[in-house]
C-alpha cells in the first residue's frame, strides 16, 4: 500500500471560482481508480460489519501562520469531530483523540496554493498509525482532499463545522470511497446531449439505473444510483438534484444529494450508503489494520454538580479579576468555559479551553449581567452540551460586602492618607474579637487584636496604594464590616 503514488483530492469550495470544474475541483480519477484497485475485498465479497463502536485514533494537526495567528478554535473543532462521528455513526467506526492537537506553525503550510506544499506538511508531520488530519487555512483552493502520497488528509477552516459534511467526504476517500460520480470528474454534463456521446469522455462505464452491473461501474457499489454531476450542486425538497439526467438507456433520473461521496451541498447530505460503510469496514480492518487498538475503553463523562458552581448562580461580584470555579467533571479531560452579554450565548467575551475546573478573567462590566457556562469534553466526548448558565453581575462591591455594611461602626477620617492613623469608633458593646483590613480582592493586608475595653479604637493604617479597602471587625456576634479610602500624600 505505502508504495502506491496518488492523490485523492476532495470536495471544491461551494462558491465557483475562474477556474474550469477540473482544477476546480482537481479530483484525479486515476488516483482513486488506484485506490479503489488496491482494496484486499473486492466489494462484492464484503464481510458483514458491526454498528458497535470501533474506536479510530484520531491525530489533528492545526495548522497556523508563522506568528501563531489564523488557528483554529478548540470548540469549532470539537464541534465538527462530533458532526465526523455523528456522520460516521452508523458504520461503526468512531474517532477519538488518542493524543493532544498537535499545533503547527507555518504560514507556508496554512495556505498552500498547490499540492506539494501539503503533501511536504504530511510527510515531516504525519503521526505514525494514526489518521492524520491537517486544518488549515487554503488546502490547495479546495475544502479538502486526500493525498496518498502523504497518508494525510487536508482539510480547510471555513469548510467545518456543525452542518457541515466535508471531514467525512474526505475520510471516505481515506478509507477507500469513490465519488458517487467516479469517472465524470472535470466533465460537465448537459442532458441535451446524448449519453453514450459522453462515454469517450468517461474513464468508466458509464453507470445505468439498471443495477446488473453496477459492481462493475462508476464507484462499484449498488446501492448508490447513477450520478453524473461532477459540479457542487443544491438538492430540491426530496434531496435529489434538480438537474434531470438520462442513462444510456433512455431513463431519466436524478442524483442522490443524501451520500456524502456525491458534491451535493452539506444541506443535503445525511449518510453513507450500506455498501460504502461495510467497503470501509473491511479497508480498515484489511489494508489499514495498523490503525487498529488493543482494549480502547470509552470513556464516559459524568453530570455536573451545578452546586459546586461559584460564584452562585445572581451572585453581585466584584467586577475585577473574578474567578468561576466548579467541582471537576467524573470523566472529564477539560473545558470549555464561555463568558457571554447574553444568555443565548451570541455576545461572547471569552471562550478558553481549560485543564483545570477553574477561569479568571480580567474584568466584567459593571452594573451588567453577565452569564457564564462550561462544557465537559474527552477525548472521546465530542458532542457533550453546555451546562446551564449562570448569571453574574459586575460590581464596585460584592453581594456579602454589600450585605456586611454596619451602620454602628464609624471610622474617620476617610479618606486617610496611607501610613496615618484611623480611628474607629464602636457604637454597640459586642465584643471585638479581631479587625482586618482587606483590598476589594479579599485579601487580608492587615490583622490584629483590639483592647475591649476602648470605646475608639486607633489603628495604624500601613503603606497602602490609593483606592478603596473594607475593614472587617470580627466579634462575638459575627463579622461586620464597612469602607473607607486611602488616599496618598
Amino acid at each position: 500500500m505505502k508504495s502506491i503514488k496518488l492523490i485523492l483530492l476532495g470536495l471544491c469550495p461551494v462558491v465557483l471560482s475562474a477556474q474550469n470544474p477540473e482544477s476546480f475541483c482537481g479530483t484525479s480519477f486515476g488516483s482513486q481508480s488506484t485506490l479503489i484497485q488496491s482494496r484486499k475485498i473486492p466489494v462484492d465479497q464484503h464481510k458483514e460489519f458491526s454498528q458497535l463502536p470501533t474506536y479510530v485514533p484520531l491525530q489533528v494537526h492545526i495548522v497556523q501562520d508563522d506568528n501563531g495567528s489564523a488557528g483554529y478554535s478548540y470548540l469549532n473543532l470539537m464541534e465538527s469531530i462530533c458532526t465526523l462521528n455523528e456522520d460516521f455513526e452508523p458504520s461503526g467506526l468512531q474517532f477519538y483523540l488518542e493524543n493532544p492537537v498537535n499545533y503547527i506553525n507555518k504560514t507556508a503550510w496554512n495556505t498552500h496554493l498547490t499540492y506539494n506544499p501539503g503533501e511536504e506538511m504530511m510527510i515531516q508531520s504525519n503521526v505514525p498509525n494514526m489518521v492524520n488530519c491537517y486544518i488549515v487555512s487554503n488546502p490547495a483552493g479546495n475544502c479538502g482532499y486526500f493525498t496518498y502520497r502523504g497518508d494525510g488528509v487536508a482539510l480547510s477552516k471555513g469548510c467545518l463545522g456543525k452542518k457541515s459534511h466535508t471531514w467525512a467526504h474526505e475520510l471516505g476517500h481515506y478509507f477507500s470511497l469513490g465519488h458517487t460520480f467516479f469517472g465524470w470528474e472535470g466533465i460537465v454534463y448537459n442532458s441535451s446531449k446524448p449519453t453514450e456521446e459522453y462515454q469517450s469522455q468517461v474513464r468508466t462505464e458509464i453507470e445505468n439505473v439498471v443495477r446488473d452491473q453496477c459492481h462493475n461501474q462508476a464507484d462499484h457499489f449498488c446501492d448508490t444510483y447513477p450520478d453524473y454531476i461532477s459540479n457542487r450542486w443544491s438538492c430540491d425538497g426530496n434531496k435529489k438534484s434538480t438537474l434531470v439526467q438520462i442513462d444510456k438507456n433512455g431513463v431519466s433520473f436524478t442524483s442522490d444529494g443524501t451520500l456524502f461521496m456525491s458534491y451535493a451541498s452539506d444541506a443535503c447530505m445525511n449518510r453513507f450508503s450500506t455498501e460504502q460503510m461495510a467497503d470501509m469496514n473491511n479497508f480498515y480492518s484489511f489494508n489499514r489494520s495498523y490503525l487498529k487498538r488493543n482494549q480502547i475503553e470509552f470513556k464516559a463523562i459524568s453530570n455536573i454538580d451545578y452546586s459546586s458552581f461559584k460564584p452562585l448562580d445572581s451572585s453581585t461580584i466584584y467586577y475585577k479579576n473574578p474567578t468561576f470555579t466548579w467541582d471537576p467533571v467524573p470523566g472529564a479531560d477539560g473545558y470549555i468555559f464561555q463568558l457571554s452579554r447574553n444568555d443565548i450565548f451570541t455576545a461572547v467575551l471569552k471562550t478558553v479551553y481549560l485543564k483545570t475546573p477553574f477561569y479568571q478573567t480580567d474584568s466584567l462590566v459593571l452594573g451588567k449581567n453577565h452569564y457564564w457556562r462550561i462544557k465537559p469534553l474527552n477525548a472521546f466526548n465530542f458532542c457533550t452540551p453546555f451546562s446551564k448558565y449562570h448569571t453574574v453581575v459586575g460590581s464596585l462591591l460584592s453581594s456579602n460586602q454589600q450585605a456586611e455594611i454596619n451602620t454602628t461602626i464609624k471610622l474617620y477620617p476617610s479618606p486617610v492618607q496611607s501610613g496615618q492613623k484611623l480611628y474607629l469608633e464602636n457604637k454597640n458593646t459586642d465584643r471585638i474579637l479581631s479587625i482586618a483590613i482587606q483590598d476589594l480582592t479579599g485579601k487580608t493586608i492587615m490583622l490584629f487584636n483590639p483592647i475591649n475595653t476602648q470605646d475608639h479604637i486607633s489603628i495604624d493604617v500601613p503603606q497602602l496604594k490609593a483606592g478603596l479597602y473594607y475593614l472587617i471587625m470580627k466579634s462575638n456576634t459575627g463579622n461586620q464590616s464597612t469602607k473607607f479610602i486611602v488616599t496618598n500624600p
